[in-house]
């Protein structure tokens, strides 16, 4: 009977903290920000206290806890924008890509280890989870002589033909090979325990191909509504998320089985380190304040529903000529979530009902087990709510 009484109490509020969010959206609290850097463009952390953020005056290692620069690894302010950080999987390395360059970083001293000079410019770089290698796309581009009209080729009008060459770099042994060259890809994804890149093109094809023969792919597919920019392999390698446009799709390991399960004008969006959550990054227009706001929501990928959602900060800026200057970042532990946007680096925590489904019963029964039992300290209920956070 007293069981029964505790599950209806935690579906009533359940249902009730539904129905407020879909009425009215929060304002999420912010824990920190980061203004020691100025106009920072990409973060994203390494541990909980060491992050590496891109930023209009170069590359830094900051300590997000006490808004410190640690090591400042360069000053090529008019690289920014375009120096994205990709962190190896371990997160012990980071490679920063400018036109043709690549270099490679020691995260934990900021040390240059390694650099490559390509004949094209590097599109995207992705680290291997299980070599000391890295995979560049690079554009090779090539001017083809034209005529607008059909008729005689003119010297003075050309298009610009371009296709994908990938190019995989052991940064210990400094060999280098193009293992590819074909269509254009956008940045490849690696599965993370098997020599197996997930690839796709500009017509929304996606292959599968075995890094030790890559001339034919041994599985292809195509996504139906959306040209997917970005694809990410999950914690374990059971399926791929292509995102990028207004749908994000989950993708199974073998392309059999393809579904749009989020849609939305997302901006960014980001999996969780054991990639149960999504969060994404979207612009919404509220009647109320008359004014647009950043909101994050955070998605279940089991079910496939939101169950937060909470506006971050106000759209100060109309141009999009910095569109691309945002960026998300879980925290190791998942209880935080790393944002850039409108020029600011800021720390929100990730809600605890996010990663608990009954973490308002759970919550209920220890705030009265403490009231029936007054002797238990305060701190010790804490301990055990922040002790279930990080589980």
């Amino acid at each position: 009977m007293k069981y029964n009484f505790y599950v209806c109490i935690y579906d009533l509020m359940t249902m009730f903290l539904c129905n407020s969010m879909e009425e009215n959206i929060r304002q999420e609290k912010i824990l920190q920000e980061i203004t020691v850097i100025k106009e920072p463009y990409f973060a994203q952390y390494l541990k909980k206290d060491r992050a590496v953020i891109v930023h209009k005056h170069g590359c830094s290692i900051v300590n997000p806890i006490t808004n410190e620069e640690v090591i400042k690894i360069d000053n090529d302010h008019y690289r920014s924008r375009t120096q994205l950080p990709v962190l190896h999987p371990d997160k012990k390395k980071m490679a920063l890509c400018y036109s043709k360059i690549i270099k490679i970083y020691d995260t934990n001293t900021g040390n240059q280890e390694w650099s490559a000079t390509e004949n094209n410019a590097i599109y995207s770089a992705t680290f291997s989870p299980l070599e000391n290698t890295v995979f560049l796309v690079c554009n090779e581009y090539r001017n083809v002589r034209c005529s607008s009209d059909g008729g005689a080729i003119k010297d003075d009008l050309a298009t610009i033909n371009s296709r994908g060459i990938i190019i995989k770099h052991d940064y210990i042994t400094n060999e280098r090979s193009e293992i590819y060259k074909g269509s254009f890809f956008y940045p490849v994804a690696l599965h993370p325990t098997q020599n197996i890149m997930c690839a796709g093109n500009d017509k929304n094809e996606i292959f599968l191909y075995h890094l030790d023969n890559l001339k034919e792919p041994w599985k292809t597919g195509k996504l139906e509504n959306t040209l997917a920019e970005k694809y990410q392999w999950n914690c374990d390698g059971s399926f791929i998320m292509a995102s990028g446009g207004n749908d994000i799709y989950m993708v199974d390991s073998n392309l059999t089985d393809f579904y749009s399960c989020f849609k939305g004008d997302f901006r960014k969006r980001i999996l969780n380190q054991d990639s149960t959550i999504l969060a994404t990054l979207s612009i919404i227009k509220l009647k109320k304040e008359h004014a647009k706001f950043y909101i994050i929501k955070y998605w279940d990928i089991a079910t496939q529903k939101c169950i937060y959602t909470a506006k971050v900060v106000k759209k100060e800026k109309e141009s999009w000529a910095v569109s691309s200057d945002r960026d998300l970042s879980f925290s190791p532990d998942g209880t935080e979530l790393m944002i850039v946007l409108e020029d600011k680096c800021m720390i929100v925590p990730v809600p605890f009902e996010v990663y608990k489904k009954k973490a308002i019963f759970i919550t209920w029964i220890l705030k009265n087990y403490q009231y029936n039992n007054p002797e238990i300290p305060h701190d010790v209920i804490q301990y055990i709510m922040t002790t279930l956070y990080q589980i």
